[in-house]
This record gives C-alpha cells, structure tokens and sequence, in this order.
C-alpha cells in the first residue's frame, strides 16, 4: 500500500469468519492523506503463467458507512524480469464498480496480460482521497488474480468465486519472500525473547557467529536487518549460564554473507557468551 502525501493511515489485520477467508486487512483513514492505492505485485515466477492469457482481478471491500468510492485500476509488467525501473502500463486508471454508502463491493476487472508479464506483474487499486478522514475505513478481503479463458475484457461483475490459499501453502509461498523470527503478529522491532536465535563465542577472540540459514531458500537476495531482545535494530544481545540478556551490543560484524540461502553474523566475547538475534529478511517485490 502506498500514498501521495505524507500517509498517517491505520492499518488493521484480522479475522471475519463470515468470509471466504478469515483474513482481512483494514485501513483507517486520516485527515493528512489525500490518496491511497493499493499494489498487488508479482514476480516474474508469479506472475508467467499469466502471460499473454485473459486474466481477472477482483478483490472484495467492506467499507464504515459514509464511505461511497469508485476506485480505478491500473495494471503494469516489468520493462525486464523482476526489474521494476521502468514499467509498462497495460490498463491505465480504468474505472471499476462505486461502493455506495458502505456496502460490500467486489471490485473486478478482466483485462488481456501482455505476453511480456512474465517479467513480472502489478495490479495498482486507487482510492483517491477516501481516506482523508478518521471517519473513514474500509476492510479488505480475498484478492484474486487469475486466468479466465473467453470472459470479456473489462469491468467484470461475476468474477469466479476467489481461490484460497491453505494455510500450509501460503506460509510456504510466502517465506520465498519475507521471513523473520517475530511471531505472526509480532512486530519488527517488539522487545521479545521468544524467537531469537543464537551462535556462541568459542574462544578468546572474535570468532563466533550466528549463522541463520533460510530452508528454502528466498526468491531474491533479501534485505536484512537485525534487533536485539530490547528491539534495538542493528544491535545483537548477549547472555552467559544465567538467563539474564545484555542488550543495546553492537555485533562484531554486521549482518554479512547474505544471500537467498541465509546470513552471518559475528559474535564477539570470551568462551561460553552467547550471542541472540531477532532478523527481518525482506525480499519482496515491490513494483514501479
């Protein structure tokens, strides 16, 4: 998601057990934003079996009651693959269905992929300055995107019921791009112990590590960025037999080594420290 003014949205994850999915993810607005759309990008491996096929996207809103939103839609590929620097726009702002006073509104568009979606892909939903005011929310739920032989091209009012991931599966599918050692719902940065991991200092001098090592390995070669239990980013913890963490050191190498297959991290300190870590690793694709 994104903005074009300096954005101070609240943004919500939770459940709606009513669904076709118990997922959702909602934005509150605010008086600073004067635009929001929403990006759906894929990459290149995502993204080819869409290539030059008849493709739907459809997502579905649950808006506060003054909300009334026709939102546009714009889909773009990749100039190369994965490479994002300069796009190329297949639809431009077409229009999609109005949500009127609220109410639950499935936006769908049918549209022909570019053979040249195999480099990647992007959906770009734009609500425009809906969310200017705290007053102001809409819930989302169940993305779709798809091959759909023979349906015309255009705004698409029966879109096919949308494909749910299982939970297995999405975890999996989604660890190629981000994964960290917070729990689900733990934010980057949250002052935790559960969850780090841990690489000692074998002798005198610095020559530990702690060594993460990503099974499978990400799409890309992630960013990385490292916090100790206090979530100081950039800083490592250590600890000794005792149970007690010492927060806020600085490791003696930063994050190095890092690849899709993992990360080094260099631990300093006599025998018997231990050094801790929480890491976020991103490498998702964030579009043009």
């Amino acid at each position: 998601m994104a903005g074009r003014s300096t954005p101070s949205w609240t943004i919500y994850t939770g459940w709606i057990t009513a669904l076709p999915t118990p997922y959702d993810l909602r934005i509150v607005g605010a008086a600073s934003v004067t635009d929001t759309f929403i990006r759906f990008p894929l990459s290149a491996a995502d993204a080819a079996p869409l290539a030059g096929k008849t493709v739907t996207f459809q997502i579905t809103g649950v808006g506060s009651s003054p909300v009334t939103v026709t939102p546009t839609i714009t889909v773009k590929h990749a100039g190369s693959a994965d490479n994002w620097a300069s796009p190329v726009t297949d639809v431009n702002a077409a229009t999609l269905q109005t949500m009127t006073s609220g109410a639950q509104t499935t936006w769908s568009y049918t549209f022909a992929a570019s053979a040249s979606s195999s480099y990647g892909l992007e959906v770009i939903i734009d609500f425009g300055s809906i969310f200017n005011s705290s007053s102001n929310y809409i819930t989302f739920f169940a993305p779709d995107l798809r091959v759909t032989p023979g349906v015309t091209t255009g705004i698409n009012n029966s879109p096919p019921t949308p494909e749910i991931r299982d939970a297995v599966s999405d975890i999996a599918w989604s660890k190629l791009y981000y994964r960290t050692t917070y729990a689900n719902g733990v934010a980057a940065g949250t002052a935790t112990q559960n969850g780090m991991i841990t690489g000692a200092s074998s002798g005198t001098s610095t020559d530990g590590l702690i060594a993460p090592h990503f099974d499978p390995p990400m799409y890309a070669t992630p960013t990385v960025t490292i916090y100790d239990a206090a979530g100081a980013s950039g800083k490592i913890s250590t600890f000794d037999s005792s149970t007690t963490f010492t927060n806020g050191v600085t490791p003696a190498v930063a994050p190095f080594d890092i690849s899709p297959a993992g990360f080094h991290v260099g631990v300093s300190g006599s025998g018997g420290v231990a050094g801790a870590l929480h890491y976020v690793a991103d490498a998702r694709i964030i579009g043009g």
